[in-house]
């Protein structure tokens, strides 16, 4: 094994080949070492030095060649202290439940992956962040817990269980029709720019490109000043109506000029900046209220 120049990103441990890159965020100022064990020992067997100033940043990063990561794990040591990756993704530890290993002894140690779970097609769901909300599950309590319900208790296996358990009680409930977007929003028509759905969120009409790289900036946001002055919303309705042809019949927009009500076809021109523009139409057999 020997060291050579490694690359900063992505941190944690990449394999490439015949060379592993390790790459770790650590405090100006503060002494790094990589630790290498042959698999299940507790001693290092190669420690790497990595310096400050070979560093990017607070990033150090180094690779090593010929390391067989069958055979090893590793942890790094910053200031004499020794430390997991916190990008670890399998650990080598102790074997008894509920006892907490020490990592400076030792005893607790990264594993390098061989293998990578198949997600199957799954993806992260997009969604806004102000929109996000996280639960935190405690899989050993909830599942011992004599609610649950589960032979398996304590364990993934349990959750599993109880989610067979849902799906089963919610077989016969039927789902409402309305157009649903992968993301699981409705569907309000097609982005005029790029042609993917527009959905609705908690501020705006958006198109689903804005995900994309890069992203589509469409979007008509519910409190622009167009609608606001003329006392009017923009409904569901009114933006469905837009997305398909571009306009919308819309009745009892206000004047603020006259200080009266009137009818108008809303008019959506988008000429691809950040805001879409809006202009009345008149019918001029009518006038106003």
């Amino acid at each position: 094994m020997k060291k050579v120049e490694g690359y900063p990103q992505p941190l944690g441990v990449t394999i490439k080949q015949d060379k592993v890159n390790f790459a770790v965020s650590v405090s100006s100022g503060k002494k790094c070492e990589l630790l290498l064990y042959r698999a299940g020992k507790t001693e290092p067997a190669q420690v790497y030095e990595m310096p400050e100033e070979e560093g990017l940043g607070e990033i150090r990063f180094l690779a090593v060649e010929g390391l067989d990561v069958q055979k090893y794990e590793y942890n790094f040591r910053i200031n004499e202290k020794v430390v997991l990756d916190p990008y670890v993704r399998e650990l080598a530890r102790t074997r008894k439940f509920g006892e907490v290993p020490d990592a400076d002894l030792h005893r607790v140690r990264g594993r390098f992956p061989t293998s990578f779970y198949d997600w199957e097609g799954d993806h992260i769901l997009k969604l806004p962040f102000e929109e996000v909300v996280a639960y935190s599950l405690h899989v050993r309590g909830f599942t011992k817990h004599s609610s649950s319900g589960v032979k398996q208790k304590g364990t993934f296996a349990g959750i599993v269980e109880m989610l067979r358990g849902l799906v089963r009680g919610y077989a016969n409930v039927s789902v409402a029709s309305s157009a649903l977007s992968r993301s699981g929003r409705t569907v309000m028509g097609k982005c005029p720019r790029c042609g993917k759905d527009v959905v609705e969120g908690k501020k705006s009409f958006f198109c689903e490109g804005y995900y994309d790289t890069p992203p589509c900036g469409f979007a008509l946001w519910k409190n622009n000043r167009f609608f606001a002055s003329k006392r009017k919303e923009l409904t569901r309705k009114i933006t469905a109506a837009l997305l398909r042809d571009s306009r919308a019949h819309v009745t009892n927009l206000f004047s603020e000029r006259k200080g009266v009500f009137y009818d108008a076809t809303v008019v959506m021109v988008d000429d691809g900046g950040k805001y879409v523009r809006f202009e009345l139409e008149f019918d001029k057999r009518k006038g106003a209220k």
